[in-house]
Order: structure tokens, then C-alpha cells, then sequence
């Protein structure tokens, strides 16, 4: 890995990037699965995964006597993996395989240089059923080819490859493409002039396979992009991306499921000792025309940015390796949420002081969950490191080593996610021979807000209650805080309803409840109650409870605490009730009732009250 200019004269004189604080997410890795014969040697492995994270693919190569372009899979999320397929036998060199796949895991495109015999052709192998099966291994190139880069549409039915191929005094870009309408490749055909001297070449294509983008650098170290919007059929003129006096280098790109946005990145400098940036453009009409290049960060020490983006090439991020102030490599990220309209400030995913080698980023289709994955060498043993955000990389989790604590990692790293941002990582380890080994994190953040919240009032105090939350993030909820504001009095329980004391009765509350779990504390759901003095019962004055026959009594016009009072008679043949005065007309029992409402601290009164008449 070099940059285009050496910065270590100058890094100290340069602002660092943002470090990245932790995160409300965090990766839980496994013990990795080894894939490769521990026997054999076995190198640069690549890796796809469905939208479920059920399915996943891996190809790398092994050498031996033959050697071996090999794949496995799992359909179990990556907790179990096939024994490794033999995609192709050749006592040739052979390498640089790789693999793209449709959604649902079904649909596998592996491509790979293999020599045939003494020059280099690009050979490829297909599974319509997950990898239970492959097609026999075929050239679908000329000869004195470089590395092929693969993109395919969603459901894998279209597939494109680019790579360049070496002449006497060129090197242009061909592609082939393939369609399961078909169920053929076409003949190697020209991307570029015929006589460019191209490298670095790349591809993408859109979600629905219609629109095709082919990036390179040419002997001028410009950067030129191709595009075609039949699914390969024919292809645009190359259109110049690069900014005026600068040179380019490790072009990728990314393209919207309709086609209608693509977004290029790469590096430039003046190929001196200055330094370099990384740097995006964006086409909006499928490449006929593509915006300014933009630098994303400061002028500094940049290599190689990785990228991914949502269906929509909306939300964008990058990570890349970088020199930061001290002179250390960092893994540095940015993200866009407006399809490389603007870019966010640089942010170092691996810690202050770490030096790392060959960061990777995958994300989820919201583009908010995000994994970084580098090698990371300390004095004595080198240990891949990997990283999550939950916040689309404003900051970052605490790194997390993903392999054994035995045995050297291996120079190739490679990462992919599910839709939901599940993040699965291949690599090459040395624990004797190079093995290929895997691991798929368990993702977790802090649970969600609980539900169905009530607060009931009570003397100075509320007694709150709630359910569960819909996801408790992955992680079990230990504990339930409900806190009072004004005041911030609270309440903690790992039961689902507390009560807050202290509080003043006739003022108003808002009463948040969070849920925590072992990563954090989630959001609030609120409940409002206003804590009140207990009522006391009114008191009224009692009637007479004897009355001679044509004789009158007073009756209480009020209670004793001024509520005005309703007197009733359901016996009006022995009594009468007027004007708070009840009237005796013949023998009997005088049934009462006295109804007065509630006043202030006090609860409505009801009583009855029987008055004999002699």
C-alpha cells in the first residue's frame, strides 16, 4: 500500500480527524470457523451475503498440487459451513477470485485469474441453488488479462465483469456479461479505446441490471467512467471525472436499484509530496454527466476508500486507511446522506496511536448500521480489529478482535452485510499454514422504548407502570428507570412499575421510563400525572332521628366544610322535604338522603338518614 505522495515530513503540521467516541451499538464476534484445509495454503478470500444474513458465499484460492479456486457456504446465518467446492483444478497460477450474489443467496458469480497455461485469462463459476452445486469452471476473457471485478443486479440474474488486458503498448478495459435470460456470456468486448493503457478498473451495476458504470485510470492517471443503460448491450463514451491537474487512483463506484444515481470515489494528488484526498462525483442522468468532484476531508495521506451504500445510493460510507498527526495509518471513515451531495468530517473508526492495513465497510440498507473491519499491528503480532456504529458512523464502537489468540492474520480481509446490517467477515490466517477463516457478529444496541406507560397519582408521590419494549436491542433488559421532570426525582426497578416519591402535589409531571441493557440505555416513553393530598370525607349535621307527626325539623343547608347540601325523601307519604325543612305527615319511617359535591380536599358527600315519625 503507497500513497501518491510521501507524508510523514509533513503529517505533524496537518489537523488530525475527528476520533470517534463510543457508540449505542456493539458487535459481538464469535469464534471464527475455519473453511480451508488447515494443510493446505490457502489465501485472499472474498465474501457475499443475502438481505437475511441466512445465506452466505465465500470463495478464495488454494495452493497446492493442483491448485484451487474454492468456495463454501452456509445457510444458517454462518454458523455452519459447507465442505469446501472445487470450482477449479489446474496445476496454473491461478488467484484474485471473488464473488458477488443475488438477495436471496440463491444466485453465485465467482471470478478469478487463472493462467491457461502461461498467460492470464479470467475464469468464472455459477450456483443457481445457494453453492449446492457449480457450473464447470469457463474463460470468459482473452488472454493477458488483470484482476476481474464482478457487480451484479438484486436478484443475480445479470451479471457484468470488467478487467483490462495487457497488450504491447495498451492495456484497454473489456467486459463480458451474462443473463440467466441467456444463460450465456458474451464475447469479450471493449469497454475503452482500443488503445488505452488503463488500470485500476472497476464496475457497478443498479439493482434492476439495466445500468452499467465501468471506472478506470488511464495512462494519464485520469479517471474515465463508461455507462451503459441496456444491461450492457452498448455503452457510452468515456466521460473524464477527474479534476484538472490531479492524478487518480482506486476508483469504486455504487448505483442507485433504478439506475438514476451513481456515485464514483476515489483518490487524487498531485503525484508529488503533497498531499492527497479522497475525492466523489455523482451522476444523476446514468452517467452522460457527472457533478465536480468533491474532496471528501482534508488534504492528508489517503489510500484505497472502500464503499457502501443503501438500495437507493442515498446514504454513502467509506472507509479508508489514512496517516494521521502522529504518523500512524488510521481507519478513517465519512458517510453521506445525500447520494455525495456533501460528506460528513472524517472520523477514525480504529483507536488514537493504532497503525491498520486494509480497512472494509458494509452497512445495512438504511445506511445507519455500519461495520469497519482492519488489520491492526501492534509490536509483536498483527490482529484484525473490527469496529460498529449505529449512527451512520458519526461514532464508533470500541474495536473488537475477531480472530484467535493464536496465529498471525493474513494480508485480506473481506466484509458484507445483511439488510439489517448484520456484518460477516473472511480472512486469511496463519496459525501454521494460511487458513480462510469467518465469523458473523451478533449485533446489539440499547433496547427500545417501553410501552403502554401509565402513571397514577398519589399523596406527593406516582405510582408508574409499563410493558416491555418491542426490542430489547439484542441484549436482555436488566433494569427500568422512571425519573420525574420538574425535579428529576426517579425510580429504578427490574419489574414493570415503581413509584417516585417526593414529589408536590398540584404540579404537573412529565414521567420518563427508559429500558437498559448491557450496551446502554434506550429512548423514553412518557406518562404525565399531577400528585395530590388524599380527600378527606365531609361531615354534615344530622336530622332529628324521632318526630312527632305535623311537627317540622331544620335540615343542614351545608356540610360542615361549606359544600351546599340536596336533601331527598323517598317516603313522601310519612315526610315531606322543602326549603331545608322536613315535615312529619303521619307515622312511620321518614327515609333521608343527603347529597353534597366535592370541594377542594374534601370527596362528595351521600348519606341516609331515617327519621321515626310518632
Amino acid at each position: 500500500m503507497k500513497p501518491i505522495g510521501s507524508l510523514l515530513a509533513t503529517a505533524a503540521l496537518l489537523s488530525t480527524a475527528a476520533v470517534a467516541s463510543a457508540a449505542p451499538l456493539e458487535g459481538f464476534w464469535p469464534t471464527p470457523v475455519t473453511l480451508s484445509s488447515n494443510s493446505l495454503f490457502s489465501y485472499a478470500p472474498d465474501i457475499t451475503v443475502s438481505a437475511d444474513g441466512q445465506r452466505q458465499a465465500a470463495v478464495w484460492t488454494t495452493v497446492g498440487t493442483p491448485n484451487r479456486t474454492q468456495a463454501a457456504t452456509s445457510s444458517d446465518g454462518g454458523a455452519t459451513w459447507s465442505t469446501p467446492a472445487d470450482l477449479s483444478v489446474t496445476n496454473a497460477v491461478i488467484g484474485n477470485a471473488s464473488i458477488v450474489g443475488s438477495a436471496d443467496g440463491q444466485r453465485l458469480t465467482a471470478v478469478w485469474i487463472q493462467y491457461d497455461p502461461i498467460q492470464a485469462r479470467v475464469f468464472m463459476s455459477q450456483s443457481s441453488n445457494g453453492g449446492a452445486t457449480w457450473s464447470t469452471a469457463a474463460a470468459i476473457s482473452n488472454f493477458g488479462t488483470t484482476i476481474p471485478y464482478a457487480a451484479a443486479s438484486t436478484d443475480g440474474t445479470t451479471v457484468v465483469v470488467v478487467w483490462t488486458e495487457q497488450g504491447i503498448a495498451e492495456a484497454p478495459v473489456y467486459y463480458s456479461r451474462w443473463t440467466a435470460q441467456s444463460d450465456a456470456w458474451t464475447s469479450p468486448a471493449l469497454v475503452s479505446p482500443a488503445d488505452e493503457y488503463a488500470g485500476q478498473a472497476a464496475v457497478t451495476a443498479s439493482g434492476n441490471g439495466q445500468v452499467m458504470t465501468a471506472l478506470w485510470r488511464d495512462e494519464n492517471n485520469l479517471l474515465h467512467a463508461a455507462t451503459s443503460t441496456d444491461a450492457g448491450l452498448n455503452w457510452s463514451a468515456p466521460r473524464n471525472l477527474s479534476t484538472a491537474g490531479l492524478e487518480v487512483q482506486w476508483p469504486k463506484a455504487r448505483t442507485s436499484t433504478d439506475g438514476s444515481r451513481i456515485v464514483a470515489t476515489w483518490v487524487e494528488g498531485d503525484g508529488g509530496a503533497n498531499p492527497n484526498r479522497v475525492t466523489s462525483s455523482f451522476s444523476l442522468n446514468q452517467g452522460q454527466t457527472w457533478s465536480t468532484p468533491q474532496a471528501i476531508g482534508p488534504w492528508w495521506a489517503n489510500w484505497s476508500p472502500e464503499v457502501t451504500a443503501s438500495p437507493d445510493a442515498m446514504k454513502l460510507a467509506l472507509a479508508w486507511p489514512a496517516l494521521d498527526a502522529q504518523g500512524n495509518v488510521a481507519a478513517r471513515t465519512a458517510s453521506s446522506s445525500d447520494g455525495g451531495a456533501s460528506w460528513s468530517q472524517p472520523v477514525d473508526a480504529s483507536p488514537s496511536g493504532s497503525n491498520v492495513a486494509e480497512p472494509q465497510i458494509a452497512g445495512s440498507t438504511d445506511g445507519e448500521r455500519l461495520t469497519a473491519v482492519w488489520y491492526e499491528t501492534p509490536p509483536t503480532q498483527t490482529f484484525l480489529r473490527a469496529a460498529v456504529s449505529g449512527d451512520a458512523g458519526k461514532t464508533w464502537s470500541a474495536p473488537q478482535t475477531l480472530t484467535s489468540s493464536t496465529g498471525f492474520d493474513g494480508p485480506s480481509v473481506k466484509v458484507d452485510a445483511a439488510a439489517d446490517g448484520t456484518p460477516s467477515a473472511v480472512w486469511q490466517q496463519f496459525p501454521a499454514q494460511s487458513v480462510i477463516r469467518t465469523a458473523t457478529a451478533e449485533l446489539a444496541s440499547p433496547p427500545g422504548a417501553p410501552t403502554s406507560v401509565t402513571a397514577t397519582p398519589g399523596d406527593g408521590r406516582a405510582t408508574v407502570a409499563w410493558s416491555p419494549p418491542t426490542s430489547d436491542g439484542g441484549r436482555a433488559v436488566r433494569s427500568y428507570t422512571a425519573t420525574a421532570t420538574p425535579g428529576g426525582a426517579s425510580c429504578t426497578t427490574a419489574g414493570s412499575s415503581c413509584e417516585i416519591t417526593g414529589l408536590t402535589n398540584g404540579t404537573d409531571y412529565q414521567i420518563a421510563v427508559t429500558a437498559t441493557n448491557a450496551i446502554g440505555t434506550g429512548p423514553a416513553a412518557t406518562a404525565t400525572v399531577r400528585p395530590v393530598a388524599p380527600l378527606t370525607a365531609q361531615t354534615l349535621k344530622k336530622p332529628p332521628a324521632k318526630l312527632k307527626k305535623g311537627k317540622k325539623a331544620k335540615l343542614a343547608k351545608k356540610t360542615q366544610q361549606g359544600s351546599k347540601v340536596t336533601w331527598k325523601t323517598s317516603t313522601k307519604k310519612v315526610c315531606t322535604v322543602k326549603k331545608y325543612k322536613v315535615t312529619a305527615k303521619k307515622k312511620g319511617k321518614c327515609k333521608l338522603s343527603a347529597k353534597a359535591p366535592a370541594i377542594t380536599g374534601y370527596t362528595a358527600f351521600s348519606k341516609k338518614y331515617t327519621i321515626k315519625v310518632k
